[in-house]
């Protein structure tokens, strides 16, 4: 995960849009091995990398972002845990624009 941000960080055109899906897939990984809070904390991250990025371009992004933001619910509800903050807003306004979860 570091080298995948320190890309993204360095080539954020290029590898940004694939550092939220990396970061996704190892939550659930870790999800599934009863790591949850660690679980939680890296779908967080993928929520705030990804954010940026469906903002601008919404039709591009919907997909990936319905991903992250279903795993992070659902990895919440493993930590018998609820969204608060600005993932509830996060949620809202995804739904708000007419995007599934």
């Amino acid at each position: 995960m570091a080298i995948g941000r320190q890309l993204a960080a360095e080539d954020p055109d290029t590898h940004a849009p694939t550092l939220p899906l990396r970061l996704n897939e190892y939550s659930r990984e870790l999800s599934w091995s009863d790591q949850t809070e660690a679980s939680l904390t890296l779908a967080e991250e993928a929520l705030a990398v990804i954010w940026p990025l469906f903002q601008a371009r919404p039709a591009d992004f919907h997909r990936d972002g319905a991903r992250v933001l279903e795993n992070l619910l659902e990895t919440h509800q493993m930590c018998g845990s609820k969204p608060q903050g600005t993932v509830l807003e996060r949620i809202d306004t995804f739904k708000a624009m007419g995007f599934p979860l």
